[in-house]
Formats: structure tokens, sequence, C-alpha cells
């Protein structure tokens, strides 16, 4: 009887049925809205800019506050976890200067449509994720559990300091 192994025979030759499995560690999922925009923009070679925004609010009061983003250029939606994640696309320059200026302008446009709903120590306190890539260079499955939930967290008032 033959036994699978985890290297079709080369060393290490471990049967597969030893092997540790792997470890996860919970993460989030894009909301269907952004999911399909990723996929639909994925034939298309367009600059887009994903944020995950975290909030020390309810997640009532941020579903209040997503209601009051009313911007045709964004895609706002509320994750699992209660974080906002926020979809950009739009003209700009292809440069690092292009991506600066994209965060800076999205983070006040943010701050001005949520400063109105939440109090001032919440957006004080919010944390961003930030991503920019182009769109037939992004994987929709993987974006999200795995990009920008790596990406590395930062206030949202030091994006302003990118327009500067």
């Amino acid at each position: 009887m033959r036994r699978e192994t985890s290297s079709g025979g080369c060393f290490p030759d471990l049967p597969l049925d030893r092997l540790d499995p792997p470890q996860v560690r919970p993460v989030f999922s894009c909301p269907d809205v952004i999911a399909d925009s990723l996929s639909r923009l994925g034939g298309v070679h367009l600059r887009v800019t994903l944020l995950r925004v975290l909030l020390p609010a309810s997640k009532d009061a941020i579903l209040e506050a997503v209601a009051g983003v009313d911007d045709a250029t964004l895609i706002v939606e509320m994750v699992s976890d209660g974080s906002l994640l926020v979809l950009a696309y739009g003209p700009r320059a292809a440069d690092f200067d292009g991506d600066r200026l994209v965060a800076a302008e999205l983070a006040m446009r943010l701050l001005g449509a949520l400063a109105g709903r939440l109090d001032l120590e919440c957006l004080a306190a919010a944390q961003v994720a930030l991503l920019h890539s182009w769109s037939d260079g992004l994987d929709p499955a993987t974006v999200c559990t795995h990009d920008l939930a790596c990406a590395p967290l930062v206030p949202l008032h030091t994006l302003l300091r990118l327009a500067a």
C-alpha cells in the first residue's frame, strides 16, 4: 500500500497525517460591495486606495457615521470586526506624490463626514491601515484578509500631514 507524503517522495518525506494543521488567525472579510467592486476593477489598470479605519465607538454609532459619508467617489462599509473599510479610486498622479495626496484628501473627507456624528475623542483615537495598489494587481480574495489586515495602523490624523 502506497502512503501519500508531504513532498511527493522527496525528503523530508513526512506522512501528511503527521503534519501539524496550519495556524489560523482571525481576520475580517471584505464586505460584499467592496469585494464586488474590486473584482470588477480587476480587468482595468486603475490606481485604488483601501483604508481600514478603526474607531473606538459602538457598532451602532459607526453605522450611523457611515450613513453620513455622502461621497460618490468612496465606497464605505463596516466589516465584521466593527472597523470601516473605504475604497477610493479615481484620477491621480501615478507616483508616490499622487498616493500621498489621495491619502491626505481621504483623511480630510472622512474626518469631515464623521465629525458631525462621532465625538472628538473617538476621532482623535481613530487608526487606519492604508493600501495603495493597481486594481489589476489586487487579489480580492486576499486583499482584506492578508494585505490590509497586515498593514500597520497609524493615527488617522497623521494622514493629514501627508498633504504638507
